[in-house]
């Protein structure tokens, strides 16, 4: 008998014991289930305030390779012409390279024209965007008739486009982080690092708890046409 009534008394226990761990972990998860959700809700929103950003960011380039056609005299010819159509449509900033990487002149008028010295088999790349390119001018003479190999369309960051949006978080922030799908509970802030280290960073603001930072890597275009590694970091809390 005596048997019988320890071995109910270890069920027992045992039961009560199960009841104090369940009770223990409901209790966790009442306290910390707030936080969780909270910390979901910003990696989320961390995560298309990057997108977002990014797509501010973007511009778009098309990057036509020509070369020349086939002439038989170059005597006074410096360049080479291609027609704008379906090509500029609204582009008004160019710059051209040669296989090598080096900027060479061009001109935009009526028709797309590049310096040429009347070697046979030039190939060139031509950026064509209406963002912030630098072409190099030349006075084009006689020019031989060009020709497309192949055209591209291409989207880069540029750095005109990141600083329009540091001076609208500066003078405009409530509507950037409108614009940006931050939730108004939520502040955030970004930086801009380009190639050779330099950093630019948003003011400053007083940061809360559960801060989510991440690191967006980028390949952004210069003003000649270079096309570089940076990063973006985002912040939100």
């Amino acid at each position: 008998m005596r048997r019988g009534k320890l071995k109910r008394g270890s069920h027992v226990g045992v039961v009560l014991s199960f009841v104090v761990f369940v009770t223990f972990l409901l209790f966790l998860y009442t306290v910390l289930e707030p936080s969780l959700k909270t910390q979901r809700s910003k990696s989320q929103e961390l995560e298309r305030l990057g997108d977002n950003l990014l797509e501010t960011f973007l511009g778009s380039v098309r990057v036509a390779t020509i070369t020349n056609e086939v002439v038989e005299d170059t005597e006074g010819i410096n360049c080479l012409k291609i027609s704008k159509e379906g090509l500029a449509e609204n582009e008004e900033k160019s710059v051209v390279k040669n296989l090598n990487g080096n900027i060479i002149g061009s001109k935009i008028d009526g028709q797309i024209k590049v310096e040429w010295d009347g070697s046979d088999g030039g190939v060139f790349k031509l950026y064509l965007s209406n963002e912030s390119l630098e072409k190099s001018p030349f006075e084009p003479a006689e020019c031989a008739n060009g020709k497309i190999l192949l055209v591209q369309e291409r989207k880069y960051v540029f750095y005109d486009r990141v600083n329009e949006t540091f001076f609208r978080y500066n003078e405009s922030y409530e509507e950037l982080k409108s614009d940006l799908g931050v939730s108004s509970q939520n502040e955030f802030s970004f930086s801009f690092v380009y190639k050779n280290g330099e950093r630019i960073d948003t003011p400053e603001k007083t940061k809360g708890k559960n801060i989510f930072s991440k690191e967006i890597p980028i390949q952004y275009m210069n003003k000649t046409a270079d096309v570089l590694q940076g990063f973006v970091y985002v912040t939100i809390w």
